[in-house]
């Protein structure tokens, strides 16, 4: 079997070549110096210092695919075939080679005759005559398109698995992001009710937890206002349970805006609302929300081109006078309400308990 030298090796025996000829030896002769450039695998071309072609070898031939190779002997060199800029690095190549006399390299993709797209690492190599001068330049080219499609197939690949990843990873936000959403959502549903978009009881008794332990810290009061949309029942049966929503709805927002963002409002049940007031120091602050959500929950109301007018009956407890047990406290809000019910509506109440 016959093993062929690496392309390294090949560049070093034509240095050696050339510097046993230029030293003017005898130890090798042109004819043994034209085999040897003919038998090796590597694309060999000899150009003279005006870039005409003097020499190139068959392998040369057989991959650039010319069939009349004499009509190139004499002729410039890079061929006009090749792309224009492999023309322009090889010719700025061979420049530097002539100007320093030193040996430079050249990666760079070309065509042959065909058409065909070939990747060749160059070697131009000066040769010197006798006088020190450049002679000739030898111009060694290895075809490495194989290990550059291979090159590139990684590199596409890799782009395409950054792309993947890129997605994956913009996908995992989304994803993120919708299920924090979701969660976001649930959470609220699940303490707010969804028509009137206030508070819900299970929010108002947790506030309300929280809010008669710190009250109880600070020796302040907490104050519960129950509230009843008086006749409800009757406009809600006459005009529809659609029409009925939109009453509660707007009526829900008139009680939101009758308290601080640090209360709450919620909707108790059908047309029952509670409002919690918190750090209340006397009863004077007390009778102004209450006095300004019973002016409030009077005004005319209009509703899909009727004006209807309400009224409310509200019932007032407060921690820890009333109660100190957060459902208790609700209770006594809810019978001072009715004794506002049975003295005959539109008005509030103080819970008589304590």
């Amino acid at each position: 079997m016959i093993i062929k030298p690496t392309y390294e090796q090949l560049l070093s025996r034509i240095k050696e070549l050339e510097n046993q000829a230029n030293d003017g030896t005898d130890s090798i002769t042109k004819a043994e110096h034209l085999v040897w450039l003919e038998s090796t695998p590597v694309c060999n071309k000899v150009v003279d210092t005006d870039f005409n072609l003097q020499y190139i070898n068959k392998t040369g031939i057989r991959a650039l695919m010319i069939d009349d190779v004499e009509a190139y002997y004499g002729k410039p060199y890079p061929f006009n075939f090749y792309p224009d800029s492999f023309k322009r690095s090889m010719i700025e190549c061979m420049n530097k080679a002539i100007s320093t006399k030193q040996v430079m390299t050249l990666e760079r993709p070309l065509t042959n005759v065909e058409k065909v797209r070939i990747w060749y690492h160059s070697t131009i190599t000066p040769v010197l005559d006798n006088n020190g001068h450049v002679d000739h330049l030898i111009i060694a080219s290895i075809d490495i398109t194989k290990s550059k499609l291979a090159e590139q197939a990684l590199i596409h690949h890799n782009i395409m698995l950054e792309n993947i990843i890129s997605k994956r990873t913009q996908d995992l936000k989304k994803e993120i992001q919708e299920r924090l959403q979701s969660e976001k959502k649930a959470t609220y549903l699940a303490t707010h009710d969804e028509l009137t978009q206030l508070a819900n009881r299970y929010l108002l008794f947790d506030r309300l937890k929280q809010a008669c332990a710190r009250a109880e810290r600070e020796e302040t009061k907490v104050a519960i206002l129950f509230i009843d949309l008086d006749c409800f029942k009757l406009i809600n049966d006459q005009m529809g349970h659609d029409f009925g929503d939109k009453v509660l709805i707007e009526q829900a927002k008139r009680i939101s805006s009758c308290v601080r963002s640090t209360d709450t409002a919620a909707r108790y049940g059908g047309d029952e609302f509670v409002v919690m007031l918190t750090d209340v120091r006397d009863t004077t602050s007390i009778e102004k929300v209450a006095k300004g959500l019973h002016t409030s929950l009077n005004l005319p109301l209009l509703i899909d081109g009727f004006s209807i007018n309400l009224s409310a009956s509200i019932g007032i407890s407060f921690f820890p006078d009333h109660a100190l047990i957060p459902k208790e406290l609700i209770s006594q809000a809810d019978k001072a309400m009715y004794q506002v019910k049975e003295k005959g509506k539109n008005g509030f109440e103080y819970s008589v308990n304590g």
